[in-house]
Formats: C-alpha cells, sequence, structure tokens
C-alpha cells in the first residue's frame, strides 16, 4: 500500500499528541523522595511538602509526624540512612525531619535519632528546626506513627556543641532512660568550603507514655 503524504502527516500528528500527553501526565505526577534516604545534598529543596505533592511512605510501627508545640513543629518524618560520607542522611527537603533507620523506632528500648535542617541555603528560609536550640527542660515532644498512635517525650537536656564533639554526645544514652529520642540540626558559622556549620544543638528526650 502506498501511503500520501496527507496521511503520513495525520499520522505524524497523532504520533507527537501520544508523546506530548506522555509526556505532560509524567511532568505532572509528585515527584517521590527515597524511601531511605541515603544521599545529602547541600541544596534540599526549600518548596513547602505539600507544594511538591509530598507522600509519607512507611508502615504502621514506623515513625510518620514529629510535633513540638512549643516550638511550633508539625513535620512529616523520612527514613534516612548513612550517606555518601558516612555519615547520618539528612532530609531531601528542609520541611521535613529524618529518622535515622538505624537507631530504634522512637518508644522502644533503646535509642532513637531524628534530624532536621536549621535553614534553607539558597532562600534562606527558617527549616523545621530553626527553633530546636529555644527548648527548654520538660518540654514535649510527640512522635505520631503510621498507625496514628502517638508517643510522648520529656525532654532532658538541651546542648551546643562543636560539631566534631557531636557524633559521641548524639549517641549516647542515658543510663537511666529505657527509652530515648535524641534530636539533632545545626548551628553556628556556616563554613561555606566545608559546606556546614561550626556547631550541633542536639536535645534529648525520654518516653514519658
Amino acid at each position: 500500500m502506498v501511503l500520501t503524504k496527507k496521511k503520513l502527516l495525520i499520522g505524524g500528528l497523532i504520533i507527537a499528541m501520544v508523546t506530548a500527553t506522555v509526556w505532560l501526565l509524567v511532568s505532572k505526577k509528585p515527584k517521590q523522595a527515597p524511601s531511605t534516604v541515603t544521599y545529602s545534598t547541600d541544596t534540599p529543596s526549600e518548596k513547602r511538602p505539600e507544594e511538591e505533592g509530598y507522600v509519607w511512605r512507611g508502615g504502621p510501627s514506623e515513625p510518620k509526624k514529629l510535633k513540638i508545640g512549643s516550638i511550633e513543629v508539625d513535620a512529616f518524618v523520612q527514613k534516612v540512612g548513612v550517606d555518601q560520607n558516612k555519615q547520618i542522611a539528612v532530609p531531601t527537603n528542609i520541611f521535613l525531619t529524618g529518622w535515622f533507620d538505624q537507631s530504634q523506632k522512637p518508644g522502644e528500648r533503646g535509642l532513637s535519632i531524628i534530624d532536621g535542617h536549621l535553614d534553607g541555603r539558597m532562600t534562606g528560609s527558617k527549616a523545621v528546626f530553626w527553633r530546636l536550640g529555644e527548648m527548654k527542660k520538660d518540654q514535649v515532644v510527640e512522635v505520631v506513627f503510621g498507625n496514628n498512635s502517638t508517643r510522648k517525650f520529656s525532654v532532658m537536656t538541651v546542648e551546643t556543641v562543636p560539631a566534631q564533639k557531636a557524633a559521641a554526645i548524639l549517641f549516647s544514652q542515658d543510663p537511666k532512660v529505657e527509652s530515648q529520642l535524641n534530636l539533632i540540626t545545626c548551628t553556628g558559622t556556616y563554613d561555606k568550603s566545608a559546606k556546614s556549620y561550626s556547631e550541633r544543638i542536639i536535645v534529648t528526650t525520654k518516653l514519658i507514655n
């Protein structure tokens, strides 16, 4: 069969329309963060998670949200692992927190760790843990799980320490506390060459329910 120029033109237009439609559908699909973050970027997203269509992914017994009324935190929790620098990875968005999935789940026997950003380097936006250093002893931290159950923790200590000493404190558990949750963020002077802050804020908490 011999195809006419008209038929070829119509066929080409149909292919182009189908291709454009597929591209449009793919481009509008919300970007999904990895199930476990293992790469720490210097430029995490500074858009609100709802603007990006963020969808939390996790099991019923895994931490879904972190709520701290005293410093106005109400944020989703990502799972984070060990990053390319052999350190705890940071969340992909400055408004998300990160549960280190090689630590215990919050509320279980042992030590759990949650990290978060201080600010956004591109826009200077105040991030999820901007006010972490304002926390006081006995203030309450809530963790909401995938099954919507909640566990509450009470602040024990709030410390600002040099970055090189942070790991020793972050991974320490009070021997008198059965279930401990430590929160950490950056602070101090920002070193552009190292792309890191000089200090860390660490808040230690214990399970109270």
